[in-house]
Formats: C-alpha cells, sequence, structure tokens
C-alpha cells in the first residue's frame, strides 16, 4: 500500500527507543572485535558497565579501575562491580563481597571463586564454590562440568556421575559430557551404563577413535556384537591414514567364539550360548575367560586422562 497508508500503522509496531537499539549495536561490535567503535558508543550512552569490559579487552586495566572505583562510589551494592574490580585486581576478596552484597544469589562471584582455586589445584575448595554457585543458577552448564571434574579429582566418583549426567540433561549436545559419564562407569565396571552413555558419545564425536575404541569395548563386555563390529570397521577407517592401525585381537577372538557357538547352537540344536547378535543375553564372561582373553587396557586406562579445564577423558 501507499506510503500515506502504511504510515499510521508505525505507531503500532513495538519500536525499540534509540539508545537501546544503540546498545546492541555498540554489543555487536563488542562481538566482532571491533572494540573503539563499541566504546565510543558505550561512552555516548554512559554504558559504564560495558565501557569496563571494553577497556579489560583492551588491557587498560588502570584505566578500568579508576572507572570502576568512580562507579562504586555511586552504587557501592552493585555485585557486578565488585565482580569486575576482582578481575582487574585479581583479588578474590572482592567476589567474596559481591556475593555477599547480592544476599547470596550472585552466582558470578562463586563461580570466580571457584575458578581461583581450581587453578590453585584446590578441588575440595573449588567444589564447595561450585555447589553454592549452582544452588544461585542451577542451569549452569560449565558450572556442572567444572564440579562434575573437581568431584573427579576429589575421587568422589558416584558425585562426578551426577554433575556430567547433569550437564547431559542441559545440553543433550555435550559429547564431552557423555564421554565423561562412560569413562566413570567404565573405571567402575559399569558396562551397560556405559554402553548407553557412549552409543550417545559417539554421535556426537564420531572423528575420536578413542570413544569408538571404548564404544567397542563396552558393547562386546554387554553383548552387544554387532554395534562392536560397527565400532571396530569405524576404527580402521579412522586409523587407516596415521598408522599404526588401532586393531584389537582379543575383541575380535571373543566376536569369533560367539559367531562359533551360535553356528554350533544352530547346527546341533543346543550350544554353549543363547541370545542374539546384540542382545546381552550371551555370558560374554564365558566367551572372554576361554583363552585368559582381556579387553582393552589395565582397568584404571578403561577411564583416561584428564584435562585441566575439560574434565576426565576417555582414554
Amino acid at each position: 500500500p501507499a506510503w500515506r497508508r502504511r504510515t499510521p500503522l508505525v505507531w503500532s509496531v513495538a519500536l525499540p527507543v534509540l539508545s537501546r537499539t544503540q546498545q546492541e549495536l555498540g554489543e555487536m561490535l563488542l562481538g566482532m572485535g571491533c572494540v573503539g567503535e563499541a566504546m565510543a558508543l558505550f561512552e555516548r550512552l554512559e554504558l559504564w558497565d560495558e565501557l569496563i569490559v571494553c577497556h579489560r579487552m583492551l588491557g587498560k586495566l588502570q584505566v578500568a579501575q579508576h572507572l570502576i572505583e568512580r562507579r562504586l562510589q555511586e552504587e557501592p551494592e552493585s555485585p557486578k562491580l565488585w565482580c569486575a574490580y576482582g578481575d582487574v585486581l585479581n583479588a578474590p576478596e572482592h567476589y567474596v563481597k559481591a556475593w555477599e552484597v547480592s544476599r547470596r544469589r550472585y552466582g558470578r562471584a562463586q563461580r570466580n571463586l571457584a575458578w581461583c582455586a581450581q587453578h590453585q589445584k584446590d578441588y575440595a575448595k573449588a567444589a564447595g564454590h561450585w555447589e553454592l554457585a549452582l544452588g544461585a543458577n542451577p542451569l549452569h552448564e560449565r558450572g556442572w562440568f567444572d564440579l562434575g571434574y573437581a568431584y573427579m579429582k576429589l575421587r568422589r566418583f558416584e558425585d562426578a556421575v551426577r554433575a556430567f549426567t547433569r550437564v547431559t540433561q542441559i545440553q543433550p549436545g555435550n559429547g564431552q559430557a557423555w564421554n565423561n559419564v562412560a569413562a566413570l562407569s567404565m573405571r567402575r565396571h559399569r558396562w551397560a551404563p556405559a554402553f548407553s552413555a557412549l552409543s550417545e558419545a559417539v554421535k556426537l564425536c564420531r572423528s575420536s577413535w578413542q570413544t569408538w575404541d571404548n564404544f567397542v569395548e563396552a558393547a562386546v563386555r554387554t553383548g552387544n556384537f554387532q554395534p562392536a563390529l560397527q565400532g571396530m570397521h569405524r576404527i580402521l577407517r579412522l586409523t587407516e591414514r596415521h598408522p599404526p592401525l588401532r586393531f584389537d585381537t582379543n575383541v575380535v577372538a571373543v566376536i569369533l567364539r560367539f559367531m562359533r557357538d551360535q553356528r554350533d547352537q544352530g547346527q546341533g540344536g543346543q550350544g554353549g550360548h543363547g541370545g542374539g547378535g546384540g542382545g546381552g543375553a550371551v555370558d560374554v564372561l564365558d566367551l572372554m575367560d576361554g583363552d585368559g582373553l582381556g579387553l582393552g587396557g589395565s582397568d584404571d586406562e578403561g577411564g583416561g586422562g584428564d584435562g585441566e579445564e575439560e574434565g576426565v577423558k576417555s582414554r
């Protein structure tokens, strides 16, 4: 329609105010790395918190410190400013102050304290801070992940599994969390939950032969031989370009023994073992014990190593 008919309709549109639009523009510029242009917008709009972030990104810590101190004189009860002050001065006591002025509701203060404790490898203290932070904000995915890592370092494996499981509930696409649930289950010889977790992990970490290797071991130990064969094929495809090939002959021997028993059962009407190719009704221990076969590495290797930020990883 003509502009004369469209113009009256402009008042029925919920247009944001100009200052809000300019703030969004500044945040977009900041996300793109255009810090100078974003600073000019924030300074004109007197958005001091965003301006502090810009100064910190540029490494102008003294300028940021003076700006925060000036803002604290106007808003002494702002937990966000106290946390920013702690970031600039690298002083954990300001995070404690932020937690106090927020009446124990500002989760970022406890998260920062947890990261400080974790950096110092004080995992017991870090776990306590993470518990308080997640009490204030229970949907923080990274917080649950790091709490699981702290529990793992404290050898509180049951608590670690619960924390990593919580990550998968918040974000089902977190392959590392599924991997960690499986690794901790394998460490405690709980193969059924390990197989379930690894079935999700391999969907998200398809290029990791270590994850597929753990998947094969869990599949064989739970009697799921067809997925184990598929996993072995995937391992060969992933490692064929980077020798040596990863090929567990013990797994092959177990699967061949199962196939032989199934053949004997079909020919003679009775066999050593019942069950199908993926049912878990097979007595896998009998198949393994015949020649003293062992799968994978040692018990400790089933769960693998750990990383500073990502937590326990498979193998």
